[in-house]
Parts: structure tokens; C-alpha cells; sequence
């Protein structure tokens, strides 16, 4: 049994750039390792089916992968048919409740912003809105990168603690 394991894998390891040309061929770019494992379970079966006086192992094997990823694509595309889609109206429904929620949080947020030192405000700015490195607000303001890291971690905990409050 041994040998026919070793000899599968000299197969898939001659495969591979069969399988990718099949997966690229159909166009397979969203869950691509899950069809490459389709792939390589359709190798198996063409491997265990198959019959040498009808037609060589490689285009056995190809056509067998094809036809098996033909058939998972349109088991996925009869799927997303069947399944629910919110309407638009559905869709600015849920927009607007995240909206709400989100402008509620956000003015929380600035009300315990405001309650902060004015460097720990400046550091929220820079950081997490701007978005600079702790190295170049350092540079910028002209103190130490473990002063900036030092207001980072007094800033997130001063954060955590209020909205606990919340």
C-alpha cells in the first residue's frame, strides 16, 4: 500500500500546475484553498478509478478535477440563490441602526476625550486619528518614544476605564 501512497504523490506533486491552470481557468480566486482541496480530492478518486486502457492518468484526472470544481461552483451559486438578501429597504434599516448606535458611541467617546490632559487629546489625534507612528510623534513633539509609549498606555487605560463606567 505504500507504493501506491508514494506514487500519489509523485501524481499530485505532477499535478500541481494542472490544478492552478483549472482554478485559474474557472477563475477561482475567492476560496481558493478550498477548492484546491476539491481539486485534490477529485485527484484521489480519478486516481482510484481509473482505467488504463481508456485514456492516460493526466487527462483522466484533469477532466475528472474540472467536472468535480464545474459541479462545487454550481452547488455555491444555487446556494447564494436560495439564500435570503435583505431588500434595500432592509439594507438602509440596518445602515441607519449602526448609524445610531455609532453616533451615540462616538459622543461618548468625545466626552471622555475631552475630560483627558491636553497631550494625552493631542496623542489621541496624532495616533488614532492621523494615524502617525509613536516614533514620529515623538520626533514631532520633541519628548522621548517612551514618553509617547507612555501616554499610549495611560490613554488606553484611561479609555478602558471610563466607558467600564459607561
Amino acid at each position: 500500500m505504500k507504493d501506491k501512497d508514494y506514487e500519489f504523490e509523485k501524481l499530485v506533486a505532477s499535478m500541481q500546475p494542472i490544478i492552478r491552470s483549472i482554478l485559474r481557468g474557472l477563475h477561482i480566486y475567492k476560496n481558493h484553498e478550498e477548492y484546491y482541496q476539491i481539486a485534490l480530492i477529485s485527484l484521489w478518486r480519478a486516481y482510484q478509478s481509473y482505467d488504463p486502457d481508456k485514456a492516460s492518468l493526466t487527462t483522466y484526472a484533469y477532466h475528472y478535477i474540472r467536472g468535480s470544481i464545474l459541479t462545487e461552483l454550481r452547488k455555491q451559486i444555487q446556494k447564494d440563490e436560495h439564500e435570503h438578501q435583505p431588500d434595500d429597504v432592509g439594507w438602509n434599516q440596518i445602515a441607519n441602526e449602526t448609524a445610531d448606535n455609532e453616533s451615540d458611541e462616538t459622543w461618548i467617546l468625545q466626552d471622555i476625550i475631552k475630560q483627558l490632559p491636553p497631550k494625552q487629546q493631542q496623542f489621541i489625534d496624532l495616533h488614532f486619528m492621523k494615524g502617525h507612528k509613536l516614533t514620529e510623534i515623538a520626533e514631532n513633539l520633541g519628548v522621548g518614544y517612551s514618553t509617547v509609549k507612555l501616554w499610549k498606555r495611560e490613554v488606553l487605560a484611561a479609555l478602558k476605564e471610563q466607558l467600564g463606567k459607561e
